[in-house]
């Protein structure tokens, strides 16, 4: 799978980076206490175990279980299940194995205030 990786930044850096891209002014605090810099947009191609852990939001702000292929399908904009997803574009925790070929081990999705 192909993501666009990013910083999920909290606390001082989350405040000066945001301040130093002009998102918010001096004095001013982050919104919710986080902000997200993503520099380049970039995809990386990762490898994803086909036994994966993956949670998806849905409704009622529910970490729901999936399969690795329904994200697959999520991501490429369908829902094959007619999942209430809370938010489909939400970003993604990646956690990567240690060892070659590296794969994608689980993904949750991040739930955004």
């Amino acid at each position: 799978m192909r993501f666009d990786p990013a910083l999920w930044l909290t606390g001082v850096a989350a405040e000066r980076a945001a301040r130093e891209d002009g998102a918010i002014g001096p004095g001013e605090a982050v919104p919710n206490d986080y902000y997200v810099v993503d520099e380049s947009h970039r995809l990386l191609t990762y490898v994803v175990a086909g036994t994966a852990r993956v949670t998806v939001l849905t409704r009622g702000v529910r970490s729901t279980p999936i399969a690795v292929t329904e994200l697959s399908r999520i991501v490429a904009g369908g829902n094959p299940r007619h999942r209430r997803l809370l938010e489909p574009k939400a970003g993604f925790w990646l956690r990567v194995g240690a060892r070659y070929p590296n794969p994608v081990l689980a993904l949750d999705q991040q739930y955004q205030p």
